[in-house]
């Protein structure tokens, strides 16, 4: 029996654009963030969009693409393993497979979606600051 489909991820087909790489040095736009909440769990370190803007800033210098393209990766890992019908194994000791990979895939496919989310966030102010600046 075939294993069932993962959702395929949004972020997969994400461009590589000048806006995601511009760092917005502030932290005053994060705080009118528009974008959904991240998910919440034990699994998650960061689970809030201003600690995600300062370890953007801090880790990747601001530049949102690196980050973006390791949770682009990590989801298709998880798609891959499921789709294979195994299973992961957690820090925590809990072993994920069939019903709760499928929604720790959706989790991470959320957590993407609220990243991408920040990113053009990120960018937009940037490119408004700059303007201004001129």
């Amino acid at each position: 029996m075939p294993a069932p489909s993962a959702p395929a991820p949004s972020g997969s087909n994400v461009q590589q654009e000048d806006g995601y790489a511009t760092a917005a040095r502030s932290y005053a736009w994060v705080l009118q963030s528009k974008c959904p909440q991240l998910p919440k769990g034990d699994q998650w370190q960061i689970t809030k969009h201003t600690d995600l803007v300062r370890y953007v800033n801090r880790q990747h210098a601001g530049d949102w693409q690196p980050y973006i393209s390791q949770w682009v990766d990590r989801l298709a890992q998880l798609q891959a393993i499921y789709a294979r019908g195994s299973g992961i194994k957690l820090g925590s000791g809990e072993v994920l497979s069939g019903d709760k990979l499928r929604d720790y895939i959706d989790q991470t496919q959320k957590r993407l979606d609220v990243t991408l989310c920040l990113a053009r966030e990120a960018a937009d102010f940037a490119h408004k600051k700059n303007l201004n600046q001129r």
